[in-house]
């Protein structure tokens, strides 16, 4: 048994990259900084937490973890798996911590297993991020065809199942073989003190000048799920009626040599700018005068979230799952997924109007305080009691 036990572990791929990995680590501070012991157990290596990090959380590398004389870290993919879902079963029955939450496949399937190989003693909730049906039809991996059979051999054995958006729980629940009402709804921990300060960070690219030509910003890996090829072509029609405007796409992935030959090939290459990962993209999106979403199927869009947040105009694809509830009560416009002529239109409108301020009554469900009671409570794990100058605190980090 170690020291000091966790009051609750979170597994995780690794604390850097897309929208699910950043909504764990911001869960993962809330949960300490509310007073709770915290593991994070990451599978991929090079992992570290962020120097503020509260000494209430704890980053356990799971790739340092040996399964009798199989080492973790040199294994194909295939036994990878399994000498990963190994090491997690010797974790569970070595720290027996209470609750163990996974929100990203394979992960979530690793969860159950573990759990009921390591003698179901710690509670076991699967969170889902995304639209299961076309993720398992459209994403690029083969092995994506068979998660809606795991899935619904697995996830009936988990203690609780969540959903990142009404979208999602819908989509998921025949899938899975449950009951709608068995699947809890909790939108994700996304803002906080902290993005905003992030959001005044300088800028050094001369498009995010004062006084530069208007940028349109489409933020995501660059793969099939995100379909930037739609965005391109919608602003190579764009730019027949508005020159001037620039589209900077950020996120990095195995599609950018594919997109970037394609803006090339549609002329647009010199008014576009391709970027990997940035450590500030809040900064980004403060100064970009619209963000476009051109997703095929989506979760609940963690970036939409963070614009709306900075009044960012959003314009967005009515896909499958998440856009269309964010977005309610024209706090953006919506086009028909694949129309690049629709989304051309709606970005010269978001171009041409001021934007809209959001409610901060609606924006409060994303914050991370709330965000952190919401899953403690699905955890079912008690928060500390803080005084209020702590709290305040507490939720302005």
């Amino acid at each position: 048994m170690p020291d000091v036990m966790p009051q609750v572990t979170l597994l995780m791929r690794s604390l850097t990259g897309g929208g699910a990995e950043r909504v764990m680590l911001n869960l993962a501070l809330g949960l300490s900084r509310r007073g709770l012991r915290v593991d994070i157990v990451a599978t991929a290596g090079g992992q570290s937490l962020p120097e503020d990090a509260p000494e209430t959380l704890k980053l356990i590398a799971l790739e340092h973890w040996q399964v009798g004389r199989w080492a973790l870290s040199w294994q194909r993919p295939v036994f990878r798996t399994l000498v990963r879902c190994g090491a997690l079963v010797q974790y569970l029955k070595r720290v027996q911590p209470p609750v163990l939450l996974s929100a990203m496949h394979y992960l979530n399937e690793t969860a159950i297993l573990a759990v009921k190989a390591a003698g179901g003693r710690t509670r076991c909730v699967v969170a889902e991020h995304t639209n299961l049906t076309l993720e398992s039809r459209y994403v690029e991996q083969w092995q994506a065809r068979f998660s809606p059979i795991l899935v619904r051999c697995l996830y009936p054995l988990a203690d609780q199942v969540l959903a990142v958006s009404e979208g999602v729980a819908a989509d998921l629940a025949p899938t899975a073989r449950l009951d709608l009402n068995d699947i809890q709804v909790l939108y994700n921990p996304v803002l906080s003190k902290a993005l905003y300060e992030q959001a005044e960070d300088e800028i050094e690219h001369e498009w995010l000048q004062p006084g530069a030509a208007p940028v349109v910003m489409g933020m995501g890996r660059f793969v099939r799920q995100k379909n930037f090829g739609l965005l391109l072509q919608a602003f190579a029609l764009l730019l027949l009626e508005r020159p001037e405007v620039r589209l900077m796409l950020v996120g990095g992935g195995r599609d950018r040599v594919a997109l970037e030959q394609m803006a090339t090939e549609l002329g647009i290459s010199d008014r576009v700018e391709f970027l990997d990962f940035v450590d500030n993209p809040a900064a980004y999106l403060k100064r970009a005068r619209v963000l476009a979403l051109s997703s095929s199927w989506e979760g609940l869009p963690t970036v939409m979230i963070e614009a709306l947040a900075l009044d960012c105009p959003v314009v967005a694809t009515d896909c499958p799952s998440g856009p269309a509830e964010l977005l309610a009560e024209q706090r953006g416009r919506l086009v028909p997924p694949g129309s690049p002529k629709a989304m051309a239109k709606a970005l010269g409108l978001a171009l041409d109007q001021p934007a809209r301020t959001v409610s901060q009554t609606w924006l409060e469900q994303f914050e991370v305080e709330q965000a952190v009671e919401r899953y403690a409570t699905a955890l079912q794990i008690p928060l500390p009691e803080v005084p209020d100058v702590e709290r305040e605190l507490a939720i302005a980090n």
